[in-house]
């Protein structure tokens, strides 16, 4: 991405959130994203109240942090079955 000459002060003091304001996320999200490997999984808790790890529909490397964070709180395909 393009970064102006004057923006470079607040880039370097805080580079996650500047791209998280970059992409009109917040900041925890922006860096979930990277934490998650850029993929998505299913938010549905297991009854043993551990979280599925099936990663949802469109959900596998994910491209945009935006995009990452549109689809947190899907489902996989054999949740959605249920």
């Amino acid at each position: 991405m393009w970064l102006p000459a004057e923006d470079v002060p607040r880039y370097c003091a805080d580079p996650a959130g500047y791209l998280a304001k970059h992409y009109r996320i917040t900041r925890a999200e922006y860096l979930a994203w990277h934490d998650t490997g850029y993929n998505v999984q299913c938010a549905t808790i297991r009854e043993n109240g551990k979280r599925c790890r099936n990663i949802v529909d469109n959900g596998h490397a994910v491209g945009s942090p935006n995009d990452w964070a549109y689809l947190q709180g899907s489902i996989c395909h054999v949740h959605a079955d249920l």
